[in-house]
């Protein structure tokens, strides 16, 4: 998204390895389990619960915290097709890894965010929803974001309320965007799912179209960070 779905200055990053890499997963619950509390967590230790871990992935495959992955003010978390995301100034704690193999990236990342209330989580999923439906495909857009170029999207969907994702409030988007000035074009894929005042954000990122093992390795993951947000 930092999908930046765009999400551009995210997944820059997040693509050096060229084609994704099929991850094999521990299991569908193989993450500890969240300790029962008395004490209400802290914005920031409710994003900790959720994120990907090492435990998540197969050996030969870990984590690696993104540049400013800890920090709110100064980074983005929603930018798509020049929409105005009101609920960047809301967000209080976040928290985002890469997904490597060695040191490689394998295009795949995890980004929890907590905001002040459930109420504006809702809302910046909800704004997620509308800037990737309400996209002009096929022309180039000015990016939001200093230093990220114009970029054309030529392919812009949204797939809401899927079933088989942990938490009910949840969205699939597709993108395919082409910066200007760049010779071939740029694949994303988001789930986001979102559970009271946290929104768990697994991105994709692929030079061609990705493949079905992809697919399945992303929405394997968001399947296991989603069980930890619904627990919260």
């Amino acid at each position: 998204m930092n999908l930046r779905h765009h999400l551009l200055r995210t997944t820059t990053a997040i693509t050096a390895a060229g084609a994704l890499l099929a991850i094999g997963l521990t299991g569908a619950t193989s993450a500890a389990a969240v300790p029962t509390s008395v004490l209400v967590p802290t914005p920031t230790e409710l994003v900790t619960k959720v994120l990907l871990i090492n435990g998540d992935l197969a050996t030969g495959y870990a984590t690696r915290l993104v540049p400013g992955g800890r920090k709110v003010r100064g980074e983005v978390t929603l930018t798509n097709c020049g929409y105005r995301f009101t609920t960047e100034k809301y967000r209080v704690a976040r928290r985002q890894v890469v997904v490597m193999k060695g040191t490689t990236s394998v295009g795949l990342s995890n980004e929890v965010v907590a905001y002040d209330t459930g109420a504006h989580a809702a809302l910046a999923l909800a704004q997620l929803r509308r800037s990737v439906r309400g996209c002009t495909v096929g022309m180039y857009i000015t990016s939001e974001v200093k230093g990220v170029p114009d970029i054309r999207y030529d392919v812009s969907r949204v797939t809401s309320g899927l079933t088989h994702l942990p938490v009910a409030d949840n969205a699939v988007v597709s993108l395919k965007e082409k910066p200007r000035g760049t010779a071939k074009p740029f694949f994303q894929v988001i789930v986001a799912q979102r559970a009271g005042r946290v929104l768990n954000l697994m991105y994709l990122g692929t030079r061609t179209a990705p493949a079905d093992a992809a697919l399945n390795t992303v929405g394997a993951l968001a399947v296991v960070t989603g069980q930890r947000l619904a627990a919260e």
